[in-house]
C-alpha cells in the first residue's frame, strides 16, 4: 500500500505564504548543500499533488521543477499543463 506524505514548509503560525503571498521568508533558512531530505523523500514519490494556488506560483517561477512525476492539482477550475509538467 502506498504511503501519503507531506511536505511542506510552514511557519510557526501556521502559514505557507507571507501576506503578499510569496515565501522569501524561507530564505533564511536556506543553507548551502542542505536539502532538509527532500531530494531523499522526492525519489520515492509516485505523484505529487498540489493546490491551484501553488501550482499558479510553480507557474510564476518560469520552469517545471519537479520533473516527469505524475502531478494532480486540486481545483475547480481548468489548468493549463506547464511546459514540460505532467498534470
Amino acid at each position: 500500500m502506498n504511503k501519503v506524505v507531506s511536505y511542506i514548509a510552514t511557519s510557526l503560525d501556521g502559514y505557507i505564504a507571507d501576506l503578499e503571498g510569496g515565501v522569501a521568508w524561507l530564505d533564511a533558512f536556506h543553507l548551502e548543500g542542505e536539502d532538509y531530505g527532500y531530494a531523499k523523500m522526492f525519489a520515492r514519490m509516485d505523484a505529487l499533488v498540489m493546490g491551484a494556488e501553488t501550482y499558479r506560483f510553480v507557474e510564476a517561477y518560469g520552469q517545471w521543477p519537479y520533473g516527469e512525476i505524475k502531478t494532480y492539482v486540486l481545483t475547480r477550475s481548468t489548468v493549463i499543463p506547464i511546459a514540460g509538467a505532467n498534470v
